[in-house]
């Protein structure tokens, strides 16, 4: 089943606990309703635009809870759990992966753009989180390059 978010509105400045956020939903490629989240703590929220986008939603309900649980690795802080996936987490999934892709497309385009600085060298295994940070990138200036270039 295609579930999609599209014409996301993103707001990092209401996000406390949860991401804030609204997003039309589209399910088997036909807008169903629309998906939010206030940012504050609260689960996400989705409703259907009319009968039709109610039933694609309640297909879509019984689709996700057939996927995998979802897992969270033991760290610091707590003991690795699972959770059953539904469509909620489904939806909070999509645009985790929508605003990890949005921050490498600007993290790429700024390491571009510094390549032509100096060398430019960091980890490209860091992602950043759903808190939206910036990956670190360590630049130096390099003018043996530009000599080279010449």
């Amino acid at each position: 089943m295609n579930i999609e978010l599209k014409n996301i509105k993103y707001y990092e400045s209401f996000s406390e606990e949860t991401l804030a956020f609204n997003a039309n939903l589209y399910i088997e490629g036909k807008r169903a309703g629309f998906a939010k989240n206030d940012g504050r703590g609260g689960a996400t929220y989705y409703m259907g635009d009319n009968k039709e986008g109610q039933e694609l939603i309640r297909q879509a309900e019984n689709y996700t809870k057939t996927l995998p649980d979802k897992h969270y690795p033991k760290d610091e802080y707590m003991e690795a759990f699972s959770i059953p996936m539904n469509l909620e987490h489904y939806i909070d999934d999509l645009l985790t992966d929508y605003l990890r892709k949005k921050d490498m497309e600007k993290i790429q385009k700024n390491v571009i753009k510094d390549m032509e600085k100096g060398i430019v060298f960091g980890n490209p295994m860091i992602m950043p989180g759903s808190s939206r940070r910036s990956a670190c990138r360590l630049k130096m200036s390099c003018p043996t390059l530009k000599a080279l270039r010449s």
